[in-house]
């Protein structure tokens, strides 16, 4: 069940990725208003945020436990 559950955590955290991609790219443009800019730059910055805590989520998930 662990080890699922990396996968598909690790698949969420592939396409998170893309998606910061896609939003900083589009938050950097010069083609659109100032107004969207910053809206992609926020959605940028909360991409991030979710990016962050699914690293720490798979590190907590995987940490050896002594037991």
């Amino acid at each position: 069940m662990k080890v699922l559950l990396t996968v598909l955590l690790s698949l969420g955290l592939i396409i998170a990725g893309v998606l910061l991609l896609m939003f900083s790219n589009c938050a950097f443009s010069r083609s659109s208003s100032a107004g969207v800019r910053a809206n992609y730059g926020l959605l940028a910055l909360v991409d991030l945020v979710v990016i962050a805590a699914g690293v720490w989520a798979i590190g907590r998930l995987n940490r050896k436990r002594n037991e």
